[in-house]
């Protein structure tokens, strides 16, 4: 017979088997979709322009990174009279309202609205859209850098009437700063990229990440805006777009760069936030099941995923302890043990060779990160487990901002940086 405890630890296994399946075949998926599309040209410059966009940007206390964002507005491949660019300054401090101010008076397409109290990123972008005339909606962070075709390259998204938002590419700008950064843009170059292809490819859900993404101005409006209320606005609104039945594209040759947390202390802050907010907005939309359909039942697998992470720290422990400890273990449990220990080191490996296909050029040395990797992932399920703690005994949410230092030091960022914005 079976104890309690034992079947317990089995049904922890089968949840992160289940995640793992899910896991390779979005990442196989896309890694497919990345190796089908190389060296497809991204130009659109010969098509005709009509959409009118607003580019909207929350900025509080960021005048080490905002002025790099609003200059490469400036240098946009896009008719200067068919966007807007409309900054909210969030109570800053520091000297963020004098450099609005300054290209605001050189960029006649620039408006700048200042808030005197800061109340979030939510608050902040709901202001900003009382503001905004475009039909269409960018979203930006401060410390974002956005390619000059990224306009160009999103508006043919829109062609189809049925597209309400676009989310763009993400890379870190400073990910050659230290290690942590570079295991980070790692970890953006696979789940940021290949992770949401494959989900693109497949016509599963695909959510919006808070910046450089694309949604309609009325969709917005009928929506009511962003949710103050939540630690995650971005994923928020994406489970309310899958809810209300809206088509949201991932874009791939839409670019934009941005800054990833040098310092442990930020990062380790930023990534509880997201994992609460993940695992807060599928608790609040655990009615998408009532509408079964491709994109609900991913959405909720998505929202799900931390306690994927979560299963998977927990079999790796249970599986090390029948390995090295004399403890006897079921035959049946043992099983599952040296099976999960042996799924969890080849998916580490395989987000190493995905790495090597989503990267600009193929670089299998990436695959000498993967013990870093391994202590990353080890880092994040602790994370994951303090924020469900959080949820359970109902701390007080409070959205943090993350700290900017304005470092660019990516050599794929030089790279870009001379073909698209010379």
């Amino acid at each position: 017979m079976i104890g309690f405890i034992e079947l317990s630890l089995i049904f922890v296994f089968l949840f992160f088997y289940a995640g793992l399946v899910y896991t390779l075949s979005v990442l196989g998926a896309g890694v497919w979709d990345i190796r089908r599309r190389r060296g497809v040209s991204r130009s659109q410059t010969g098509r005709e322009r009509s959409l009118f966009f607003s580019l909207l940007v929350a900025a509080r206390n960021e005048e080490k990174v905002l002025g790099r964002l609003l200059e490469s507005f400036s240098r946009l491949n896009y008719p200067a009279d068919r966007f807007e660019v409309v900054v909210v300054d969030d109570g800053s401090e520091d000297g963020t309202a004098d450099i609005c101010r300054g290209f605001a008076e050189r960029f006649g397409n620039m408006r700048f609205l200042q808030r005197r109290v800061s109340g979030g990123k939510a608050k902040a972008l709901n202001y900003g859209l009382k503001f905004c005339r475009g039909e269409i909606v960018g979203i930006f962070d401060a410390d974002n850098v956005v390619a000059k075709d990224a306009l160009t390259n999103v508006e043919k998204y829109f062609e189809d009437a049925n597209v309400s938002a676009v989310q763009g590419s993400i890379r870190s700008i400073n990910s050659d700063e230290n290690m942590l950064t570079q295991v980070v843009a790692y970890e953006d170059l696979v789940w940021g990229n290949a992770f949401l292809r494959g989900k693109e490819a497949l016509g599963l859900f695909v959510y919006l990440r808070g910046c450089v993404e694309f949604i309609r101005l009325k969709v917005l409006e009928k929506l009511g805006g962003f949710d103050e209320g939540t630690l995650t606005e971005d994923i928020e609104i994406s489970a309310r777009l899958t809810k209300l039945g809206h088509k949201v594209r991932y874009a791939h040759d839409v670019w934009g760069w941005q800054e990833s947390p040098a310092r442990l202390q930020p990062h380790l802050k930023q990534r509880t936030r997201w994992f609460r907010g993940y695992m807060e907005t599928a608790f609040k939309y655990s009615r998408l099941l009532s509408s079964v359909n491709r994109q609900t039942v991913d959405a909720e697998i998505t929202l799900f995923m931390p306690l994927v992470a979560l299963a998977s720290m927990i079999s790796y422990w249970i599986a090390s302890w029948a390995v090295l400890s004399s403890t006897p273990f079921g035959v049946i449990l043992g099983a599952f043990s040296l099976f999960s220990m042996v799924c969890t080191s080849t998916l580490i490996v395989l987000c190493g060779l995905a790495l090597v296909y989503v990267s600009r050029h193929r670089r299998f040395r990436s695959l000498l990160w993967l013990p870093f990797v391994f202590v990353y992932w080890s880092l994040e399920s602790f994370l994951v487990l303090y924020a469900s703690l959080l949820i359970i005994f109902r701390r007080p949410c409070r959205w943090v901002k993350t700290e900017r230092s304005g470092a660019v030091t990516s050599s794929e960022f030089a790279l870009e940086l001379s073909s698209h914005l010379d």
